[in-house]
């Protein structure tokens, strides 16, 4: 019995067939609000902290942040889903911005492709997690 949107679509091989996206997230592992996840998109996010009316950025991590004065900047860093992995890219923030430790250099974009990578934004860490492998 055929099951309608389960059967092969005639004329597409195996390398033309749709792929399984990859959900992408952050985990806060720190802080007031560890444990939390921000769903990543295939669009760039600013992470950081909003100053409304002048600041908001897509991921907004102030209610994260390890005591005051605040440590991350307003726009700390740009994440983006591109091709099934994540770009990061540290946009010249003041405490900078770690990917497994290593300080990232400003406006250089750095590609994550595996499950579990550590990224620390000031003094805030956070997971690198994915689902739909």
């Amino acid at each position: 019995m055929m099951v309608f949107g389960q059967e092969p679509i005639p004329g597409m091989d195996e390398i033309s067939a749709p792929v399984k996206q990859r959900a992408w997230r952050l985990k806060i592992v720190n802080g007031p609000k560890a444990g939390s996840t921000v769903d990543l998109a295939e669009a760039v996010q600013i992470a950081g902290r909003n100053d409304p009316p002048d600041i908001v950025v897509e991921i907004d991590l102030t209610d994260a942040e390890l005591g005051e004065p605040p440590m991350m900047s307003r726009r700390h860093a740009e994440l983006e889903v591109v091709d099934g992995h994540v770009q990061i890219r540290d946009l010249g923030s003041t405490n900078g911005t770690f990917l497994n430790g290593e300080k990232l250099t400003p406006l250089e974009t750095h590609v994550i492709e595996s499950d579990g990578v550590r990224l620390r934004f000031a003094n805030l860490e956070l997971e690198v997690t994915c689902a739909g492998d």
